[in-house]
């Protein structure tokens, strides 16, 4: 192809020169000084350069490498100056379509187009590194430069820890690629993990957290006190290790463990249960029964200590202590015997205990401990109130056979009407009274309403009925 164009431009060039020869010698004074034409990407063939450019003289262009003709370019010197003649262009020589790499692809990273000295850039799909020395290619004057790159999968070392146990190696030498996944747990059971329990192999070929580690599980000691023994700590106060067990005494007598008395360093380097406390051992106040005085217990709230002994008696010299007379607190919180009680004695066939009570009532007459058969007791109220008892000797209860007799007994209670009470219902005594008055059981009262008061369909006159009295009310005239 070369051959054939400088053919063609000999001919021309003879063609010319012929012409040229045949010129008056005038134009033969015609000389181009001027500089040889700038054309892009092309050059005067070196034959044709020269000193002196007479009229007629021509000068073919041709491509430089790298560059393909679009048509000649041809200038022509003419009345001493340069003119062009035959208006071609050299453009970049293409390259074919760059080839694709598995596992990546390329990009145009300088120029715009896929031609001479235009430079592409590969890349790795991620995951995978550049395993060559160069990832750039240029379009040069025979082709690509550089050699097609490669792209490989990233891989992630594994570390080697015996204390370790390491889940999701590949069974065989398959590589630690991309995505992959390692768990991890403690050979041991009394070591614990230190770190991250999961790993991840990333895009640039590195774990996404450093291996964890495996330590020797410890527990911390907790608060002992003075009062409280421990056995199973280490010599030289060295760490509790994991499966460690402590037990635990009280120091003292009269105190007691409260708490567990063995706790163990389990695998989560927490103890199995809190570090216990000595406390003083106390017996809990039981009830007191009735008629019983108790000496010996400590005054006010004070608790009842180990070793308390409580001395009881009966409050009456007629009644019979039932139980210990002695109780002791032992070392467990319970007390040496129940508490005792006080009753009254067995009383003789046909005979009364004291009779029973009457309520607001007293005993005038016949008081004893123990009633004989035909005992009589009299009973007296309060002023204003009325004893009601069976219709023959209302006031008196007889012993009977070991029975009481009337024993439905009952003080009455009177009623009791104040000013204050009158002045909220607008009302006041038909008969004149003073400002406080006591009304006896079944006595009767009349009222009438204030002046300017007024209530047709009240009550006025009312019993006192065991302490109640319902009282009318009056209403003021509407004006």
């Amino acid at each position: 192809m070369l051959h054939a164009t400088m053919k063609t431009t000999l001919l021309l060039f003879c063609s010319l020169v012929c012409v040229a020869t045949n010129a008056s010698e005038t134009d033969l004074d015609k000389v181009c000084t001027e500089p040889l034409p700038a054309v892009d990407n092309a050059e005067v063939l070196e034959e044709y350069r020269g000193d002196n450019y007479t009229h007629g003289s021509v000068l073919p262009f041709t491509c430089r490498l790298g560059y393909v003709s679009a048509g000649r370019t041809m200038y022509s010197c003419s009345n001493a100056k340069w003119v062009r003649v035959r208006k071609g262009k050299c453009v970049p020589r293409p390259c074919e379509l760059p080839e694709d790499i598995p596992n990546g692809k390329y990009d145009l990273v300088d120029g715009t187009d896929l031609v001479f000295g235009a430079t592409i850039k590969y890349t790795c799909d991620e995951g995978y590194q550049m395993m060559s020395r160069f990832h750039t290619r240029v379009c040069m004057v025979d082709g690509w430069s550089n050699s097609l790159p490669v792209c490989e999968a990233v891989a992630c070392l594994s570390e080697d820890n015996p204390s370790l146990i390491v889940r999701g190696l590949p069974e065989d030498d398959t590589p630690i690629t991309y995505g992959h996944k390692l768990q991890f747990e403690c050979a041991d059971s009394g070591m614990v993990i230190r770190g991250e329990q999961e790993v991840t192999c990333t895009s640039a070929g590195q774990w996404n957290h450093p291996f964890p580690r495996c330590e020797v599980v410890t527990c911390e000691l907790e608060r002992t006190y003075s009062s409280v023994n421990v056995r199973g700590l280490p010599a030289n106060g060295g760490p509790v290790k994991y499966g460690t067990t402590l037990y635990f005494t009280c120091a003292q007598d009269g105190m007691t463990i409260k708490g567990t008395r063995e706790v163990t360093c389990t695998s989560t380097g927490e103890w199995s249960a809190p570090f216990p406390k000595c406390e003083v051992i106390t017996c809990a106040r039981e009830e007191i029964h009735t008629n019983v005085h108790v000496r010996g217990l400590p005054t006010g709230n004070s608790p009842v200590v180990y070793g308390t002994k409580l001395d009881f008696r009966c409050t009456h010299s007629a009644m019979v202590l039932h139980g210990a007379r002695e109780v002791t607190c032992l070392d467990n919180g319970r007390w040496s015997n129940m508490f005792p009680r006080c009753e009254k004695p067995p009383l003789p066939n046909g005979s009364c205990g004291p009779p029973p009570p009457v309520a607001f009532g007293s005993i005038v007459q016949g008081l004893k401990t123990v009633y004989s058969h035909d005992d009589w007791v009299k009973f007296q109220c309060p002023y204003y109130y009325i004893l009601k008892g069976r219709t023959w000797y209302p006031s008196w209860m007889r012993c009977n056979e070991g029975k009481w007799e009337n024993e439905s007994m009952k003080c009455l209670r009177p009623c009791t009407v104040t000013s204050e009470d009158m002045d909220k219902r607008n009302i006041q005594f038909q008969y004149p009274r003073g400002d406080l008055r006591y009304v006896k059981h079944d006595d009767h009262v009349t009222f009438m309403c204030k002046p300017g008061t007024m209530n047709r369909k009240a009550q006025f006159g009312q019993y006192c009925n065991n302490g109640h009295m319902d009282l009318p009310i009056c209403y003021k005239y509407n004006y």
